[in-house]
């Protein structure tokens, strides 16, 4: 049995578990955030969040979980697609195949650390009781001419004073250095990732040159936490292909061997050979040049044709 036929064997096998997988963790990372906001809404800042969430732990826990494992989830779909960029070219490391598996696994469960110490922050905020507020109140208000400092001071120097106590109250939790070493070294390899395997996966042409520049720069976006859609797009699109449910899926897949894309200025790229002009081959008559050209047949004796004369003499 020929490599070849080895290739399109294990992904016609594994084609539609990693198209599902793509999928179901976009939309399992989507159910975890809608669970995770239950009862918390739009928070106004770390210490309205805090409130909200110490009457709402287990909805919250149960989010943090379902979004970490979808984010884990994302590792099949892109080692499936490391396997098959890696069956076309031989320039490809295997090794790294373990960062395909470790950067998502390690975002994933950085997330629902993170989650932790933030349901272990709730517990121990206690309002405007918690310590450090009121000294805070007092500072903010020094210098005022009423008599009560927690008078003088503004709503918003109040509610910047919350926030700030509340941010300390989380960062002073255990948890949290496990929490950002998680998520920090998970979103490098998650981005060394993405970009190698779609680098490779554009050069053996199973994905497009679109396709293939945007999962280079996705992985970025994972510390852009406003534009992470993007990223679901890429991988709702990556499950989508390996299923075989869009339109144009690109050649290298059915024939297990890289059919590279033609790079701008070569022949064939965009579809058409540049060297080729349309048109027929059939013979031009004569009398149709003379026309075209503007040399219209007319009688010698009008006005024209005196003139012509005329230069002819001269």
């Amino acid at each position: 049995m020929s490599s070849k036929t080895q290739t399109l064997e294990r992904e016609k096998r594994w084609s539609l578990p990693a198209g599902i997988s793509a999928v179901f963790a976009v939309v399992l990372y989507l159910v975890g955030q809608i669970v995770g906001r239950e009862g918390v809404g739009a928070p106004d800042g770390m210490a309205d969040y805090l409130t909200k969430l110490s009457g709402n732990h287990s909805s919250a826990l149960l989010g943090g979980i379902l979004q970490g494992l979808g984010l884990a989830l994302l590792a099949a779909p892109l080692l499936y697609l490391f396997f098959a960029a890696l069956a076309r070219s031989d320039r490809m490391k295997r090794g790294l195949m373990l960062v395909m598996i470790v950067g998502p696994s390690m975002v994933g469960l950085g997330s629902i650390v993170s989650t932790l110490t933030l349901l272990s922050a709730s517990d121990d905020w206690q309002g405007d009781a918690t310590p450090g507020i009121s000294q805070c109140f007092a500072d903010a208000g020094s210098g005022s001419t009423e008599g009560s400092a927690d008078k003088s001071i503004t709503e918003d120097q109040k509610t910047e004073c919350r926030d700030d106590a509340a941010n300390d109250l989380r960062d002073d939790q255990s948890l949290v250095g496990l929490a950002v070493g998680l998520s920090v070294a998970g979103a490098l390899g998650f981005l060394v990732g993405l970009m190698y395997t779609s680098l490779y996966a554009m050069r053996t042409g199973l994905l497009s040159r679109f396709w293939g520049s945007l999962g280079m720069a996705v992985g970025i976006l994972l510390i852009l936490p406003g534009l992470q859609f993007i990223i679901l797009g890429f991988f709702v699109y990556l499950g989508l292909l390996f299923a075989g449910w869009v339109p144009r899926r690109p050649p290298a897949w059915a024939a297990g061997e890289a059919i590279p894309w033609p790079k701008p200025g070569d022949p064939g790229f965009g579809g058409k050979d540049d060297d080729v002009i349309e048109g027929s081959a059939e013979e031009v008559d004569q009398a149709d040049s003379e026309i075209e050209s503007g040399d219209p047949e007319e009688p010698d004796g009008g006005p024209q044709g005196e003139l012509r004369k005329r230069k002819k003499r001269s």
